[in-house]
């Protein structure tokens, strides 16, 4: 069993012993996440005997996200961390609800369906969301997706049936790049990037010569693979090795500019 948990990503950790009528401490989730899963786990496996609630505004247990855009799994069960009864193991409870108050001052977080939670402590994991363009009817058209929940992956594959389309992915980051993948088998994808290469941002790449030797091989293998399928990557450096390349090679520095500096708490 344990194999087969681990292939699935649903290892459970180390049982601590709990009670079920404990009331503090404590620890209130605020997404059902893998980070939020994450801290439920660990809080157990580090001896936490307290109470943990998850809160999650998706109706299913937490799932590997990551999986979402690399096949478009409309299935959760199929790519679920902790299953019910796993988390039900672990004295983890888990609310599917929505949370719209949280009031600091008594320690108490509000859903949308009513319910009130007294935290000891709060755990904010509510992950990121996809941004929509502010350009003329992005939200009138039925035909533009958004990509970070089970109900969403399925709206994509169905509006991919029924034939060969022409899809438009805007940006170039990891998950771009893993949907345009996904569906270039089937239909026609064009990718659409502000940055000079796929995959490059000036903040989380740490080395820009190995950049520069992933997106060679991007372009020599990878990115005919794609083209073969009908997937074309719209980007300004065609090859960083090639005559016409408006890249710096590989042995250039971009000497990108540092982050923004972080902001003190008020």
């Amino acid at each position: 069993m344990y194999v087969d948990d681990v292939k699935n990503s649903r290892r459970a950790p180390t049982r601590v012993t709990t009670s079920q009528e404990a009331a503090t401490p404590h620890v209130v989730v605020i997404g059902g996440g893998a980070s939020g899963c994450g801290v439920a786990d660990n809080l157990r496996s580090l001896g936490f005997g307290g109470k943990i609630t998850i809160i999650s505004s998706e109706p299913y247990p937490p799932i590997d996200r990551t999986k979402l855009s690399k096949a478009l799994i409309t299935d959760a069960s199929k790519i679920l961390l902790r299953t019910e009864s796993m988390l039900q193991d672990l004295d983890i409870a888990l609310k599917h609800d929505k949370v719209v108050k949280v009031d600091t001052s008594s320690k108490t977080v509000t859903t949308e369906g009513g319910e009130t939670f007294k935290y000891d402590k709060l755990v904010l994991s509510t992950g990121g969301s996809p941004k929509m363009l502010p350009l003329p009817g992005f939200k009138e058209l039925g035909n533009i997706f958004k990509l970070r929940t089970v109900p969403q992956t399925k709206e994509i594959v169905d509006a991919t049936q029924g034939g060969k389309k022409k899809v438009v992915v805007v940006g170039t980051g990891f998950i771009g790049m893993e949907i345009a993948i996904a569906l270039c088998k089937d239909h026609d994808v064009n990718m659409i990037g502000m940055e000079k290469v796929p995959l490059y941002s000036p903040y989380y790449c740490p080395c820009p010569p190995l950049l520069f030797s992933l997106n060679e091989s991007i372009d020599g293998l990878e990115r005919e693979s794609w083209e073969t399928k009908s997937a074309q990557c719209y980007k300004k450096c065609t090859n960083p090795k090639g005559s016409n390349s408006t890249c710096p090679p590989p042995s250039t520095p971009l000497n990108p500019p540092p982050p923004p500096p972080l902001k003190s708490a008020p």
